[in-house]
């Protein structure tokens, strides 16, 4: 079964606030997954979530010539912003670790860089699905489309 994800690249201030007005949750938990460019706007990000997470998993966009806190680090700066703070290696091992505690009621949200919100989509939609029908938001494989219908789950 697959899980509820939300990626969001609300790097800056009216990114952010725009966020807050339009993100709710009826689930059970709200599991965030983190990580920013820059070295400082790490913790000022997280703690302008309009909804307390149960959970934070920081990690770090996988990027050439850009500044990134190391996951480690932003995760120490992060402790008291959630119950559960922990650091994940890279953004694949943050996904998987959100996926292994998620349950299905539950929200996965992305944010901080919109580098990381990228490099974690083929998650919910494999970049070649979204080649080869055209569109940012493929339809899923049992729709008839060809997909390769690897997902998270």
């Amino acid at each position: 079964e697959t899980r509820r994800g939300m990626r969001d690249a609300a790097h800056h201030e009216q990114k952010r606030a725009a966020r807050g007005s339009s993100l709710t949750h009826s689930g059970k938990r709200l599991i965030v997954v983190f990580g920013a460019t820059g070295v400082s706007r790490g913790p000022e990000m997280l703690s302008a979530l309009p909804l307390k997470p149960d959970a934070i998993i920081t990690t770090r966009p996988q990027l050439y010539g850009k500044k990134t806190l190391p996951p480690g680090e932003l995760a120490k700066r992060a402790r008291g912003l959630a119950p559960l703070v922990e650091a994940a290696p890279n953004p694949q091992a943050a996904i998987q670790r959100a996926l292994s505690m998620a349950e299905p009621e539950d929200l996965i949200l992305v944010t901080g860089s919109v580098y990381l919100a990228g490099q974690v989509r083929d998650g919910w939609f494999k970049w070649q699905d979204v080649l080869l029908q055209r569109t940012s938001f493929p339809l899923p494989p049992d729709a008839g489309t060809g997909s390769t219908g690897t997902r998270y789950s």
